[in-house]
């Protein structure tokens, strides 16, 4: 009698066989998704430092991450492999982290009080000139 016409052995066979199939399938999937750090910029105090990550896989998102701790996940943006100008800035008081995308305030975090702004607190955040950050070429 061969081994595949026991009925058990097509009952375990078959769906670990399928079960391996969909693991390499997933395998792919998650390989074709790439996630790179955008930038980490210091608080200008020192006391801080935040990471954006930009995840390109079937749509384009973004994660903060303040002092190691996850803050802020985006929704998804189209346009994978787009330039959609995305950065992350902190306030003069190195108090506030702003995030942007092509120019628009989308996100505001409060670190002093570990909580997310409001938009009008996003609104009214306030920068440090961009002369006075000495970056090459100043």
């Amino acid at each position: 009698m061969s081994t595949w016409s026991r009925p058990w052995v097509k009952w375990i066979l078959v769906p670990i066989s399928l079960c391996v199939l969909v693991l390499v399938a997933m395998f792919a999937l998650v390989q074709t998704t790439m996630v790179t750090r955008v930038m980490t910029r210091p608080s200008p105090d020192g006391r801080h430092s935040a990471s954006l990550y930009r995840i390109d896989g079937i749509d384009v998102n973004f994660w903060i991450n303040i002092d190691y701790q996850r803050v802020y996940n985006s929704p998804d943006f189209g346009g994978y492999g787009k330039d959609h100008r995305e950065r992350i800035m902190w306030t003069e008081d190195s108090k506030w982290l702003v995030f942007e995308v092509a120019d628009r305030r989308l996100f505001g975090y409060d670190v002093s009080q570990s909580r997310v702004l409001s938009p009008d607190e996003i609104a009214s955040a306030h920068f440090i000139p961009f002369e006075k950050l000495g970056y090459a070429g100043d």
